[in-house]
């Protein structure tokens, strides 16, 4: 075990994995991050529809269109469901 001093004051203890932290630490390294969907702000999503943001508010609340929200003021949508809507030339 090694201390070292941090320029705040702070002390830094630095130790050497096991074997077994060592294992643990390459397997959550070569584990994949699950793939996130790629996802579209309201204002990218109107432009790609042709249509005021305000649309898609309204689309919302019909159920046409499904938001993901990420926090209470700020929301993204599926670019997939967007493509397949687009794609599909789903009555909106």
């Amino acid at each position: 075990m090694q201390k070292q001093m941090t320029d705040t004051g702070d002390v830094l203890i630095i130790t050497r994995p096991t074997d077994e932290q060592r294992q643990r630490i390459k397997a959550a390294l070569n584990k994949s991050a699950p793939a996130l969907p790629e996802t579209l702000t309201r204002k990218q999503a109107a432009k790609i529809f042709g249509v005021h943001p305000g649309s898609l508010k309204r689309w919302e609340k019909a159920g046409k269109l499904h938001p993901i929200k990420i926090t209470p003021r700020c929301l993204r949508y599926n670019a997939a469901e967007v493509r397949a809507m687009i794609e599909g030339g789903a009555a909106i």
